[in-house]
């Protein structure tokens, strides 16, 4: 039997583990074929120094283990033995303080009879404080995967690090109190996987999955992923394979955007429901400089509203040590250093009056904590204009109804060229509970579970609705914002209008239409959109012809009527002729009316000369048992030419080449390679590939 080794990856930012030595404890995420049906006993007998920590048998063959390399390796020779995955940490923003001074919130929506009664909502997070006012008496139970136990409570700061993003999740869905969630009846039930200081694996990802799954629950949310645009398995596989056996999965888009292809797994999962952020009402506030290049100022969570009316000072300093002994009244440019909470620790008690920071960094990233002045967020390109503009700044203000939010990942995804998010939800500046009170947080976990709520005020009225079924009814009234300037890619289907979604008079099955990727001159392709019409009189289809872009024709079909209580398959045609294209991705909506509404569909399509990601996904993992041998996975959105892997010196003054391959299969590619030493200054792993005579490289760094 063939078997692999690889890493799972599932942190908020790409990376490369350090080496972990061989006398060290990890956890194992074992996948089998044909195991005995008595394996619990027989590791539990033949196995005396590896810990069993779960068996996995509803959405995955497989068990988790913790132990020793040396502890290992007889198990790994077992002939059930497939794929042995070294489970990865990673964790999700998070605060450590309340904000209980902030008014109230209702996210229930107006003029909707359904509350989400006797509805389970499955909150897959860092757990939930289930003594908090708001969320008592619609917290059920639950389960940690983490200390394994039935307390799924968020970490204290008797525990470690505290945690909050669960609490905020599970309020957005379920509060009933001060703040009024979504669905303010639903049952809530809370599965830790994320411990102190919101950290994992994967195993207690996947082992919440499967609790929850076997505990019955309507819905899941997973307001977790990585920046992975491929497969990630076994993650999407048990996202997958959750939707197949009946539950829907919620998961957020991620938080890399505004760039494209930049959703992660497992929202690129093909059966997730994929939710971006939007704000449906802004005050954005910006900074004009005299060139009249604008600055946006991004709030940082848990700080007060920027709102300076008067002009201010502005005091540049490249490090907190550089900051005068009293700096009043003024506010301070700086680079973000050390963690997020000492650098500002130290400018507070200088006495600022706010702070700009500005950073490579992902901010959503930063360990956020409450603080009694503004602070906010810029790009180092926005930082730089703003050092040579003055000492002096005057703050402009507008206010921004239904953007979507620069954070919030875009797609299309590289391995089956769909466009995501499928919808797109509230996600900026948005007031839950938290343990001990409330506080504003963002990010597309914010998204998540208001589209997990509104999924359990349609499962209240139609509890027999598969999955399918009620994504389709989701989207399919969902409105896209601001057409003209937000794309397909961007937001999918739009805004849910979950009004017209329960009463409905029709339904649209694969409303968003996936032509794949175009890589012939001369190439039709054909989809089908299927409409059901739920009245008891006919409904009237009309198509309306899409504007003319040179080397694009469609065929639509002709005005029909749908009979009452039938649906109907239209053909949708594509004809392209990529010598005559003037973009590399093509999206947008073409609009048909059912009845008396106007339908928008998101169409994508790309061509081989669209700059995707051709490599992602790089991991590099110590083989079980071996010396200097490593598995290298790189995932390949298309086949290859020719495949050369090195090291590069930091300076790249030095390059070692390790491996060199020619006509690589698309999918996920892997190789065992040596690396003799890995060297404590900086050193990157550079992956290469040659496609249609082109190069394309990504790098990953090194750590000892």
């Amino acid at each position: 039997m063939h078997k692999k080794f690889c890493m799972t990856l599932i942190i908020a930012l790409i990376f490369l583990p350090n080496i972990v030595q061989a006398d060290e404890e990890q956890t194992w995420i074992i996948e089998m074929e044909n195991a005995p049906e008595d394996l619990e006993a027989i590791l539990q007998k033949d196995y005396p120094f590896i810990e069993v920590l779960h068996m996995y048998d509803t959405l995955l063959e497989a068990v988790a283990v913790q132990g020793k390399e040396r502890h290992i390796e007889q198990l790994y020779e077992e002939t059930f033995v497939t794929t042995i995955h070294s489970a990865q940490t990673y964790q999700v923003p998070h605060a450590h303080t309340k904000n209980s001074a902030l008014p109230k919130a209702n996210y229930h929506p107006e003029d909707i009879e359904q509350t989400g009664k006797n509805v389970k909502v499955g909150v897959i997070d860092t757990g939930i404080d289930y003594t908090h006012a708001d969320l008592e008496a619609n917290y059920q139970a639950g389960f940690d995967t983490v200390d394994f136990d039935e307390d799924p409570m968020e970490t204290t700061i008797e525990q470690g690090v505290p945690t909050m993003h669960g609490t905020h999740v599970a309020g957005i869905i379920a509060a009933k109190g001060e703040i009024t969630g979504v669905a303010p009846d639903a049952e809530i039930y809370a599965y830790r996987a994320l411990g102190p200081g919101g950290t994992g694996t994967t195993a207690e990802i996947i082992a919440a999955l499967e609790e929850a799954v076997d505990d019955g629950m309507d819905v899941i949310n997973l307001s977790l992923g990585n920046e992975v645009n491929s497969p990630d398995s076994p993650m999407t596989e048990a996202v997958n394979r959750a939707v197949e056996l009946g539950v829907p999965v919620v998961v957020a888009n991620g938080n890399s955007g505004p760039d494209l292809w930049t959703v992660g797994s497992p929202a690129t999962a093909e059966k997730a429901m994929s939710v971006g952020a939007y704000a449906p009402v802004q005050h954005q506030p910006y900074i004009e400089l005299a060139n009249s290049y604008r600055i946006d100022l991004a709030q940082v969570p848990l700080s007060p509203a920027w709102n300076f009316s008067k002009r201010m000072p502005l005091e540049t300093v490249s490090s907190v040590e550089e900051l005068e002994k009293s700096i009043n009244d003024r506010v301070i440019l700086i680079e973000k250093e050390k963690t997020y909470l000492e650098m500002m620790a130290a400018i507070m008690e200088k006495g600022a009056s706010a702070v700009i920071v500005y950073s490579e960094e992902d901010p959503n990233s930063w360990e956020f904590v409450e603080l009694p002045i503004p602070v906010a967020y810029v790009s180092t390109e926005d930082a730089s204009q703003l050092k040579n503009a003055g000492k002096w700044f005057t703050t402009k203000y507008e206010e921004l109804t239904d953007k979507l939010a620069t954070f919030s990942s875009r797609g299309p995804v590289t391995s089956n060229w769909e466009s995501k998010p499928d919808i797109i939800a509230p996600g900026v500046n948005i007031l839950s509970t938290v343990p001990g009170g409330y506080a504003e947080l963002q990010g597309t976990s914010m998204a998540a579970p208001y589209v997990s709520g509104l999924l359990a005020l349609l499962i209240e009225k139609d509890p027999d609705a598969s999955p399918e079924e009620l994504k389709n009814r989701l989207i399919s009234h969902a409105n896209p914002i601001d057409e003209l300037n937000q794309s397909a890619i961007d937001q999918g289907a739009g805004v849910a209008d979950i009004a017209s979604s329960l009463e409905g008079d029709f339904t649209v099955k694969n409303k968003a239409i996936h032509f794949g990727k175009v890589d012939q001159d001369d190439q039709t392709i054909q989809r089908s959109v299927t409409i059901e019409n739920h009245e008891e009189e006919p409904v009237l289809v009309r198509w309306e012809i899409p504007r003319k872009q040179p080397g694009i024709q469609w065929k639509l079909p002709f005005t029909t009527e749908i009979a009452p209580g039938t649906s109907k398959s239209f053909p949708v045609e594509l004809r392209v002729s990529t010598d005559r294209l003037s973009e590399e991705i093509f999206e947008g909506y073409f609009h048909v009316n059912v009845g008396d509404e106007l339908v928008s569909l998101p169409y994508t399509f790309v061509t081989d000369e669209a700059d995707y990601p051709r490599i992602s996904g790089i991991e590099l993992e110590p083989i079980p048992f071996t010396e200097n041998e490593f598995n290298l996975s790189v995932y390949l959105a298309e086949d290859v030419e020719q495949l050369e892997v090195a090291i590069v010196t930091g300076d790249f003054s030095e390059t070692k080449s390790l491996l060199e391959k020619s006509d690589i299969n698309e999918g996920k590619f892997q190789e065992t390679i040596r690396i003799d030493e890995i060297s404590e200054s900086s050193q990157y792993l550079v992956v290469q590939v040659v496609q249609n005579g082109k190069t394309y490289t990504s790098e990953v760094q090194l750590s000892s």
